[in-house]
């Protein structure tokens, strides 16, 4: 065997990986470029090249030559990846979005060059589907950051954090952290003291790896701005233990930056714009260096310094590079003052006494993607001391309280921060604020606000805040504030941790009772059978006030008969602790932890004694959610969907913290049925529950329901029967019923449970159907009335009137179950082909023995969410087919062409392009045309799009939607008119 044949036959863990490619896999975007320097091109699977920018992205299939530059990726399932000059590096497979854990898989290809990279969730959760390709061997990870370098025929691999494992026909090697290893062709890999030196240059320089024979500097590319859609959940960028942070090499890891009261010399940070010396420059996914003692030394975006202070000699104006002062270094973030000097590039500068505060993180995603999550102060030695900068000194104050919480589906911001200056104290409220960036980058800056009251205002004052998400998981929140005050500026920074013990009501707290107005339910949840959660009926509460340590906090809860439910004195030294409280509308929610109370609910235990003895103690790290609401009514409506506002995280044994990645509810008044979809992920595990039909004979009595014995899966019911029990009531001042309190129990072992609450809204459901009529058609609804079961949908009405409805008026079926239906967990769809269906608006049915009904459902986007998407200007944002129907004409079933996708530039003058392939009785259809959308409506209708392929002049309709809680799904209808022939379908398409 010669030795090139040698090298082509090192396969290692699995068959080639060429075998595992599909047209899903190709299609799908893989991540976006953070960072390119140089020349740095992409060719796709079908040989199309394109030169690479900042916020490009990148899809399975493609191979990426780094020719003299260097980039960056960033994956959307949280891993990273750095090549360095004169690399091919393919990204031979990636299957993450819409995926079960274990259905996902990630296949790189390093051809030559070097690489360093970051695991993400793929690499955490299902390792065995996550490798890297070379010509001598393959790595496999068990959740790592690792280098690998090809240098002619050698493979160098070094271990940074986790461990791999390299494999080829003639052996393998175990690495872990700090250990390394070359692999020779036809010989086994062997352990090395030579750490692979794949390190890039410093930030604004050229250089090369120890693969690289060229000395050519690179030039800077086009450094456009990451923009469109929000990115949703992505995880860990890596692990930073406590100590200094590590200087980013080659790439990684990337930094955020915050310096309050400062303007940088790079105005354009990240979507950021800094315009006056009142504004908190904030940078993300930024290049960093810090020194021995984890002082930050240069800082870096887009080509440009935003903080240089690497040098000891005097700066331009002769004063000297600036000097640090209380630095802390924590996991995965740092802060710290600079004073005395002048920051190199002439950015920061500070008199001998001043004291300039920054702080810098590890570049971390948001932590979820639905829901509100909140952020306090853990501690005073979390922030630096705020200084008042006035007339040339600096006077030092005490930060109280600094508490942040952000809804994730709506993308607004809600802070409170409150501290004492020169014995004056001074807050800040601000509420609803729109951060559309902290989705899309992770980082969002709020200026100008006027929420400051304080005796030495009068109603002068004003406040910029600014913040990142740091961590593994944004576990960690950044933040700096600057406020400009008639005695100067205030400025300070904050390392804030995730579900600290108070955070703030989203909405005005709910009002204590007074004589007997307005009244609660109250549940809480619990496990096994016992239904005994919810307590209904004439519920007396009362609350914290707006000025208390946790204003709408549950203070006591007593029946009609006076006896009572709950009690926390807030006086008590012993008193339980709130932790994420929220109000939203007529709900409030929380978890009680810490502390001693009172609660008498049967079958209730806090983790640590049970509520026998009326006595709820919960020890430090355990936590008791509760929810309860304004007893409300069930509504007029027949069918009512309801879909997740927010709620506490879920639990494994009221401990350790989870995801609550959706919950619906739709309940049919008529037959007094719940239908429920629950899903929730604990560490790598994932449990759904799905329940049918069930019968809730007390909801319209009692305006609450209690399943129990409900069927669950997930990773773990495989060698055991997993049940749930699910409960709630109805919530609402009036006969609206606008929102459900729920909770839920997850037995997943005789003594393992995983529970929480959450606030559901009454949620309309738009639904796109085409169908045949005489003057043909394809019509989106934005409909209040939709109902889902096994079978598919049912109905959909507009109102009082049913757009789309199986039954005729006396109640009896006449339209037969789908057939080619799907559901990629957010979108329905299906098409009906026999039976008497009728359609609004249609004085006859619309169904003919010939033909089809297709339609396509789903949760609707927010309309907060589409504003804030085209509240900035992006780059366009591909959607890629999941699924739809198979395209119908009369008799005749065509098919979808897998390569159809719909491309959407969000703005201020948003557009959408509409790419589908059909084909039909022998004809080709291609519609391709771009059109405009109507500004922040979820839904659209697109008429006359240009189609070629037809047998005489045609056009065609498109009418649709945006779904899930950040747009990343498009639900469509299409009907091709050519001449007298109709073609429909409907068609699901993914971010």
């Amino acid at each position: 065997m010669t030795k090139r044949n040698a090298m082509h036959c090192y396969t290692i863990l699995a068959a080639t990986v060429a075998g595992f490619l599909s047209g899903q896999a190709l299609a799908e975007s893989a991540g976006h470029v953070s960072f390119v320097y140089g020349p740095v091109t992409a060719v796709t699977h079908d040989g199309q090249t394109r030169t690479l920018h900042r916020g490009d992205e990148v899809d399975g299939g493609d191979r990426i030559s780094t020719s003299s530059g260097r980039v960056q990726i960033r994956f959307t399932d949280g891993g990273f990846v750095a090549l360095q000059p004169n690399t091919i590096f393919g990204v031979d497979q990636y299957i993450y979005a819409n995926k079960k854990p274990e259905d996902t898989s990630v296949f790189f290809n390093l051809v030559r060059g070097g690489m360093r990279t970051i695991t993400g969730v793929i690499g955490h959760i299902n390792k065995a589907s996550y490798r890297v390709k070379t010509p001598v061997a393959t790595i496999g990870i068990r959740g790592t950051s690792f280098t690998a370098d090809i240098n002619g025929d050698s493979l160098d691999v070094t271990v940074n954090l986790g461990s791999v494992i390299v494999t080829n026909d003639q052996g393998n090697i175990t690495l872990i952290a700090g250990q390394s290893a070359v692999v020779q062709p036809n010989t086994a890999p062997q352990q090395t003291n030579n750490e692979t030196n794949v390190g890039a240059p410093g930030p604004g320089s050229g250089g090369s790896s120890s693969s690289s024979s060229s000395s050519t500097q690179p030039t800077a590319g086009n450094q456009q701005q990451t923009g469109g859609l929000p990115n949703g959940v992505e995880q860990p960028s890596g692990t930073q233990t406590a100590g200094p942070l590590q200087s980013t090499n080659f790439g990684l890891p990337l930094y955020s930056v915050a310096i309050p009261g400062q303007t940088p010399p790079v105005t354009h940070i990240s979507g950021i714009v800094s315009a006056s010396s009142n504004v908190a420059p904030i940078a993300v996914d930024a290049l960093a260096n810090f020194d021995s003692s984890g002082d930050l030394v240069l800082a870096d975006v887009n080509g440009g310094p935003i903080f240089n202070n690497t040098g000891t000699a005097a700066g331009a104006t002769g004063i000297g590079a600036l000097q640090y002062a209380n630095v802390v270094n924590e996991g995965g973030i740092s802060f710290g003052e600079l004073t005395g000097g002048q920051s190199l590039d002439g950015s920061v500068t500070a008199a001998v006494g001043q004291y300039i505060p920054y702080i810098v993180g590890q570049s971390g995603p948001a932590p979820a993607p639905i829901g509100l999550v909140s952020y306090s102060l853990a501690g005073a030695g979390d922030a630096s001391t705020p200084r008042l900068y006035s007339g040339g000194s600096t006077s030092s104050g005490t930060l109280n309280t600094f508490n942040i919480n952000i809804d994730l589906t709506n993308a607004l911001l809600n802070l409170r921060l409150d501290l004492t200056m020169n014995g004056t104290d001074y807050l800040v409220v601000a509420n609803n604020q729109s951060v559309p960036t902290v989705i899309q980058d992770g980082g969002f800056q709020l200026t100008g606000l006027t929420g400051v009251t304080s005796t030495a205002c009068d109603g002068n004052c004003s406040a910029t805040v600014s913040g990142f998400f740091a961590g593994n998981d944004g576990s960690r929140l950044g933040a700096s504030y600057d406020l400009s005050t008639g005695s100067g500026d205030i400025l300070g920074v904050a390392a804030l941790t995730q579900s600290g013990p108070v955070a703030i009501s989203s909405t005005a707290p709910l009002g204590s009772s007074v004589d007997g107005s307005p009244s609660y339910t109250f549940a809480v949840p619990v496990g096994g059978s016992s239904n005994s959660s919810v307590l209904n009926g004439q519920l007396q509460a009362s609350f914290d006030g707006t000025e208390d340590s946790a204003p709408g906090a549950l203070r006591t809860l007593s029946d009609s008969n006076g006896k009572q439910i709950f009690a926390n004195p807030a006086s008590s030294s012993t008193a339980l602790q709130y932790n994420g409280l929220v109000t939203l509308g007529d709900i409030s929610y929380s978890e009680v932890t810490d502390g001693s109370g009172t609660l008498s609910i049967a079958g209730v235990s806090s983790g640590s004694s049970s509520n026998n003895s009326n006595t709820l103690t919960v020890g430090p790290g355990l936590y008791v959610p509760y929810i309860l609401g304004v007893t409300g009514t069930a509504p007029d409506l027949e069918i009512v969907h309801y879909s997740l506002q927010g709620g506490t995280a879920p639990r494994e044994d009221l401990s350790t913290a989870g995801v609550l990645n959706h919950f619906n509810l739709d309940l049919d008044l008529n037959s007094l049925e719940l239908s429920a979809d629950l899903e929730v992920t604990i560490g790598s595990a994932s449990y759904s529950v799905v329940a049918n039909n069930q019968q809730v004979p007390n909801l319209l009595q009692s305006g609450t329901f209690s399943l129990g014995g409900l069927a669950a899966t997930g990773n773990n019911c495989v060698s055991q029967t997993c049940t749930a029990t699910i409960n709630g009531f109805i919530a609402g001042s009036s006969s609206t019923a606008s929102q459900v309190g729920a909770t839920y129990a997850i037995n997943v072992g005789l003594l393992d449970s995983i529970g929480g609450v959450a606030a559901l809204g009454q949620t309309s459901v738009p639904t796109a159907l085409v169908y045949q009529t005489n003057s043909y058609g394809s019509d989106a609804y934005a409909a209040i009335d939709t109902y889902s079961d096994s079978n598919g949908l049912l109905d959909a009405g507009n109102g009082s009137e049913a757009i789309l409805n199986r039954n005729d008026s006396s109640g009896t079926q006449v339209a037969s179950d789908t057939t080619g239906g799907g559901s990629d967990g957010t979108l329905e769809w299906g098409r009906w082909v026999a039976g008497m269906p009728s359609v609004e608006g249609e004085s006859t049915p619309v169904l003919t023995n010939v033909d089809s009904v297709h339609y396509i459902t789903g949760a609707p986007t927010p309309a907060a969410v589409m504003s804030a998407l085209n509240a900035q200007q992006g780059a366009a944002v591909k959607y890629s087919l999941e699924g739809g129907t198979s395209p119908t004409n009369g008799s005749a079933v065509g098919t979808l062409g897998s390569g159809s996708f719909v491309q959407v530039s969000f703005g201020p003058s948003p557009t959408m392009l509409v790419d589908l392939q059909v084909g039909i009785a022998g004809l080709s259809y291609v519609v391709n045309d771009t059109k405009p959308l109507s500004t922040n409506s979820a839904t659209f209708s697109l008429s006359s799009l240009a189609t070629t392929g037809c047998a005489s002049t045609c056009s065609t309709n498109v009418n649709g939607f945006f779904a899930g809680a950040q747009a990343n799904k498009v639900g469509l209808g299409y009907a091709i008119t050519d001449n007298t022939t109709l073609t429909q379908g409907v068609a699901a398409f993914g971010r």
